[in-house]
C-alpha cells in the first residue's frame, strides 16, 4: 500500500499536505477525499496506508476510524485547537499534528507500521467475558446475570452488558424500567465523540455491579455500530475489572459478497472476537445439545483466541441422563468436556425473576447459584 488519503473538507492546510506527501516516497501518492464516502470506497481498495484527516469532515465519527483502521489505514488528524485533541481521542485517533507544525506529519507517516484489528486492542486491564449459547433459551441471561452478580459479590467491581441484537433482557430481569438503552446510548456518544462518559449510561445494580441495558426492540441493532461498540468495550475495560456480556445466538457472519455492510450479527461477533474468555452455554436435552454441538463448531472460528469453558444448563432428572452421560455425549460430539452442569431448578429461577433480583439475593441456598459460583471461581 501506497496511497495516503487527505480529507481536509477545505481547511487551508490541504495543499501543504499534499505537496509534503508528493514529498514523502517516489511511490506515494496523496489521494484527495471530498467527504467520508470518497474516503472509506478509497480505503476500501486496499492501496491506501494512512488517511490524513481535519475533525471538521462531515459524517466523521468512530465507527469511521474503527472501519479505516480495520481496513489498515493509519488514521492522523489534523488539529486547529486544544480542544479539538479531546474529540480526536474520543473518536479512537491516536496521532495527532498541529495545523502550525505540518513536518511532524512526515515523521509519522514514515514510521507506520500496519495497526492491530479493533476488536483486538484494550488498553485497560479489566477482562471481557461473552456468554454465548445457541437458539432455544439455553439459559444464556440467566447466565451471564449471575455470572455478573457473583464476580461483583467477591469484591471486583463488574459490569453487565446485554449486547444481544435481537433484544435485551437482563432490565426486566432485575426489574429496571430502562425506558432508554443504556447500550445505545452509550455508543451513540461514543460515535459523535463528544466526551460523554460511560458512567452517564449505567444504571447501579449493587455496590460493585453496574449494568448496561441492551435494545428495547430489535429493530434498533443498525444503530450499534462496530466502531462505536469497540469504544465503549474499550472503555468498561478501563474502568471495570469484569466486563460480562450477554450477546446473541446467532454466528452468521455477511454475505461474503458484501461484508461491509452493516449486519444484525456483527456486534455478536465483535464481541465474541474480542473476547478473553467465552462461556459458551447450552441446554442439556437432546435438541438443546444437538444444537449445542453444532453451534460450538462455529464458536471456534469466530473465538479462536478466547478462553473457553463449556456449560450444560437445565439438567433434569426427567431426561433419564446422569450428569456423567451428559458430559460423556458432549465430549463424544465436541470433543470438549464441559465444565460445569447445571440443574434446572426453575423454582429458583422464577423467585429470582419475579422479585427482579440475582439468585445470590432471591435464592441464596439454591443448588444452581452453587453450581454458578464455581463457574464464576473459573473467570476470577
Amino acid at each position: 500500500m501506497s496511497d495516503i488519503l487527505v480529507a481536509a473538507s477545505g481547511r487551508t492546510w490541504e495543499r501543504d499536505v499534499l505537496h509534503l506527501v508528493a514529498g514523502l516516497d517516489a511511490r506515494a501518492a496523496g489521494r484527495r477525499c471530498v467527504d467520508v464516502a470518497d474516503l472509506l470506497a478509497l480505503a476500501g481498495m486496499g492501496t491506501s496506508r494512512a488517511a490524513v484527516l481535519s475533525l471538521k469532515l462531515t459524517g466523521l465519527d468512530a465507527d469511521t476510524v474503527h472501519r479505516l483502521g480495520a481496513l489498515g489505514v493509519q488514521v492522523v488528524a489534523i488539529i486547529e485547537s486544544d480542544d479539538a485533541a479531546d474529540r480526536a481521542s474520543m473518536l479512537g485517533i491516536e496521532h495527532l499534528v498541529s495545523s502550525d507544525r505540518l513536518d511532524d506529519l512526515e515523521q509519522i507517516l514514515g514510521t507506520w507500521s500496519p495497526p492491530l484489528p479493533v476488536e483486538q486492542e484494550s488498553s485497560g486491564d479489566g477482562t471481557l467475558t461473552v456468554v454465548w449459547g445457541p437458539s432455544g433459551a439455553p439459559g444464556r441471561s440467566t447466565l451471564a446475570l449471575n455470572l455478573g452478580a457473583e464476580l461483583a459479590h467477591s469484591g471486583r467491581p463488574t459490569i453487565l452488558i446485554d449486547a444481544d441484537p435481537y433484544g435485551g433482557t437482563l432490565a426486566q430481569m432485575l426489574a429496571i424500567l430502562d425506558e432508554v438503552s443504556g447500550l445505545l446510548a452509550a455508543t451513540r456518544a461514543a460515535n459523535s465523540g463528544n466526551g460523554a462518559s460511560l458512567a452517564e449510561q449505567l444504571v447501579t445494580v449493587s455496590p460493585k455491579l453496574a449494568l448496561l441495558s441492551g435494545l428495547p426492540r430489535s429493530d434498533l441493532w443498525p444503530q450499534l455500530r462496530p466502531g462505536a461498540v469497540a469504544r465503549v468495550i474499550d472503555e468498561a475495560t478501563r474502568q471495570f475489572d469484569h466486563v460480562v456480556a450477554d450477546v446473541g445466538f446467532c454466528l452468521e457472519g455477511p454475505d461474503r459478497f458484501d461484508s461491509s455492510a452493516p449486519h444484525r450479527n456483527q456486534t455478536t461477533l465483535q464481541l465474541l472476537a474480542a473476547a478473553d474468555r467465552v462461556v459458551a452455554v447450552g441446554a442439556a436435552d437432546p435438541i438443546g445439545l444437538s444444537r449445542f454441538a453444532r453451534g460450538l463448531l462455529e464458536l471456534r472460528d469466530v473465538a479462536p483466541a478466547a478462553e473457553l469453558t463449556v456449560v450444560i444448563n437445565k439438567r433434569r432428572p426427567s431426561l433419564g441422563w446422569s450428569t456423567k452421560e451428559i458430559i460423556e455425549t458432549i465430549q463424544r460430539l465436541t470433543g470438549v468436556a464441559p465444565d460445569a452442569v447445571l440443574p434446572h431448578d426453575v423454582a429458583s429461577v422464577d423467585r429470582a425473576l419475579m422479585k427482579g433480583q440475582s439468585l445470590r439475593e432471591s435464592a441464596p441456598d439454591s443448588a444452581l447459584l452453587k453450581a454458578i459460583t464455581e463457574v464464576s471461581a473459573v473467570i476470577r
